[in-house]
């Protein structure tokens, strides 16, 4: 999670690659990206000397993406009131303890990244949004 020191509106960008450290990151001194002129309204930038370009990805209507943050129960932390308890009436099984969750920050919107190439309708996380339009007609009445 990157620090937002200054109460701009974060950005959530989603990766081609993974980076074995976690905790802050000063991101906006590192990760610095800039974004076409119309009509591509696309993203680049480079990562350790590689290129990367992305798109921004809108999220469907009713639907957000959140960044949740586990609480350990036995800490001393101070429930938030918009935690994600998964432990009251859970549809699952009783016997398996279900994590608390502590959403802290949602977003309607990200940048998913991609080698020397644009993301396109085959990515595994965009496609995924399909299964939502799915979703509800399959259970829609």
């Amino acid at each position: 999670m990157s620090e937002n020191s200054n109460n701009k509106p974060s950005t959530l960008h989603r990766l081609p690659f993974s980076v074995d450290y976690d905790g802050l990151a000063k991101t906006t001194a590192y990760f610095n990206f800039s974004k076409t002129s119309p009509p591509k309204n696309e993203y680049r930038c480079s990562f350790r000397g590689r290129a990367l370009r992305g798109i921004s990805v809108q999220i469907p209507e009713d639907y957000k993406v959140g960044v949740v943050q586990k609480i350990n129960s036995n800490s001393d932390e101070q429930e938030d009131p918009e935690s994600l308890s998964f432990n009251e009436s859970s549809p699952f099984d009783s016997s398996i303890k279900q994590p608390n969750l502590v959403l802290k920050q949602s977003f309607d919107n990200w940048i998913e990244w991609g080698h020397d190439f644009l993301p396109n309708d085959d990515n595994n996380a965009i496609s995924a949004l399909n299964w939502i339009q799915l979703s509800e007609l399959i259970h829609s009445d």
